[in-house]
């Protein structure tokens, strides 16, 4: 299940597939003291800032609620750390799974998906324990994980825009949608145009910007993770809009919450009026927040 999980969500998000899957190749760090690593699945996409081909050797994870435990997460997280510490210096790994490029960059991804769907403990303090375990991770290995918590979100945010597209809100096609990354927010983008592809590190944060043109209107989707519980959450998070240029160059912006409590629209509306204030008889930019 976590495989099908795994390539449904990522298809669409613009990663690619690279290399053999499920399997395990020879070993070459004599100190890892293993005659082979595993591989699931390698995923590929290029990232948007360093322009590199980026790597990410996966490990799939399908458990029950009660199995979902700090000391399976240590070992899942050391295996991990091993296997890409050893495919950066392996030719038998170079064979099997590097896509063709210039520059490249190997990461690990571990993906723990709750085929039961009744986990309901935090997944972030679960995973602080086994990291304080101190896990074995060889110098400058980089790992992402992926809990059952981020698994939903990326899921309710795929199903949102298909929702959206069906009535005709958003282009028909995920492939007419762009993830938009702003060149100041970092570094210099490596491409002159928008990334149609969600970086580990973009899924993993506080909010996802998509671009799209629609009916001849340029228009965003911010995806918000937060609850929007206090009209001060909102302020920042259209304070960023505006530092990125978002409120002025695009002619519609709809901010989806997929966890959003009962009370977020009413504080969300509250953050507007309050942040109008910050523009006395400046009717066009109240306009255009409003």
């Amino acid at each position: 299940m976590a495989e099908i999980g795994s390539a449904d969500i990522f298809s669409k998000l613009g990663w690619e597939t690279t290399g053999q899957p499920n399997h395990s190749w020879d070993c070459v760090v004599q100190s890892h003291q293993k005659a082979d690593h595993p591989t699931d699945v390698t995923f590929v996409y290029q990232d948007p800032y360093s322009g590199k081909n980026l790597h990410l050797i996966t490990d799939l994870k399908s458990y029950a609620k009660d199995s979902i435990v700090s000391s399976s997460l240590k070992d899942s997280v050391e295996s991990l750390a091993l296997t890409v510490d050893c495919a950066k210096q392996n030719q038998n790994w170079s064979r099997l799974y590097l896509k063709p490029g210039s520059d490249i960059e190997i990461q690990g991804l571990l993906f723990i998906f709750n085929h039961d769907g009744d986990y309901d403990k935090s997944f972030p303090d679960q995973l602080q324990a086994a990291l304080d375990d101190s896990p074995r991770i060889p110098q400058g290995v980089k790992l992402w994980v992926m809990g059952p918590d981020d698994i939903w979100y990326m899921n309710e945010m795929l199903v949102d825009i298909a929702s959206l597209a069906q009535d005709g809100l958003v282009p028909p096609s995920l492939s007419d949608l762009s993830f938009y990354y702003p060149s100041h927010s970092r570094s210099r983008m490596a491409a002159t145009d928008r990334s149609r592809v969600a970086t580990v590190d973009n899924l993993k944060g506080k909010y996802q910007l998509i671009a799209y043109q629609h009916n001849g209107r340029r228009g965003m989707l911010v995806y918000y993770r937060g609850a929007g519980e206090s009209e001060r959450e909102f302020i920042v998070l259209i304070d960023m809009l505006r530092t990125f240029g978002i409120l002025d160059n695009f002619d519609e912006i709809r901010i989806r919450c997929p966890r959003s409590a009962d009370i977020a629209a009413a504080k969300f509306r509250g953050a507007v009026r309050l942040y109008a204030d910050h523009w006395p008889n400046q009717p066009e930019k109240m306009r255009k927040l409003s």
